[in-house]
């Protein structure tokens, strides 16, 4: 902005006011404003904000970033105990203030901040917490509460929102049918777990960019004896990926019933 006229001016060099404190107004480079991006996707939530200042603009490097996540069971009770209700009603809002350090809220399901607290590596120009403690590996665990289903079409789909906390952090996704459980769930209907469905997993950054795709194939399409289990066909995966970027990240499960 013109430094010749309004708020250019005014955060100038420029600056012609006679006030005893004229000289404590810093010069803004032509910055005197801020700027709010919001995230493509209607929900009217801040991406990223700048502040007054060439220095704090977007892109800069020291503007404020936003994240959104749901926080896991485990974390939650460890926080309020067991009685703090289910996780998926909760928000996890993460902001990385232009000093580069992550803070954490914790929103209920009212919209109220109900904790927050700091995450992630300490800044360079930060002092070190003195009791700061050991990072604990947190585990988010994906089921039946997370899943929305399609009968008509025998169409399953499970998604979850994770956040990495760190520069090159690592993502474990462990993947495995409790046979126990499903033939617990459906005996009564003489269904086994191996009868034919195709379940596709796919993990993808906040750019959509797709990081991890696998396809597991349950039963052969043939398959007429949906009562009968048989071992060999217990599908797991144990995967780990790595090297990945601080943001988020979208896990989705996809089950299509043959």
């Amino acid at each position: 902005m013109s430094n010749q006229s309004g708020a250019g001016k005014y955060y100038s060099a420029n600056n012609d006011v006679a006030n005893l404190h004229r000289d404590e107004i810093p010069d803004a480079n032509g910055y005197p404003f801020i700027q709010v991006e919001y995230t493509p996707d209607n929900t009217g939530r801040i991406k990223r904000s700048g502040l007054a200042g060439e220095s704090f603009q977007i892109g800069s490097g020291k503007e404020t970033k936003y994240f959104y996540s749901i926080p896991s069971q485990e974390e939650l009770y460890r926080l309020f105990g067991s009685e703090v209700g289910d996780a998926n009603k909760y928000t996890k809002q993460i902001i990385q203030n232009s000093d580069g350090q992550l803070v954490i809220s914790y929103i209920n399901p009212n919209g109220q901040v109900v904790a927050t607290g700091l995450a992630g590596n300490k800044p360079e120009n930060l002092e070190l917490l003195p009791d700061q403690e050991t990072p604990i590996v947190s585990k988010i665990r994906i089921n039946r509460s997370n899943q929305s289903n399609d009968f008509e079409r025998g169409k399953t789909e499970v998604s979850k929102v994770v956040f990495v906390e760190t520069e090159g952090g690592n993502l474990r996704l462990k993947y495995s049918i409790n046979t126990e459980q499903f033939n617990k769930t459906l005996c009564a209907h003489s269904i086994c777990y191996d009868c034919p469905k195709t379940i596709k997993l796919k993990l993808s950054n906040a750019c959509g960019k797709i990081l991890l795709e696998k396809i597991i194939i349950i039963g052969p399409v043939n398959d007429t004896r949906i009562e009968t289990c048989e071992a060999s066909r217990i599908p797991s995966i144990d995967t780990i990926i790595s090297g990945l970027a601080m943001g988020e990240y979208y896990f989705s499960k996809r089950g299509n019933h043959s």
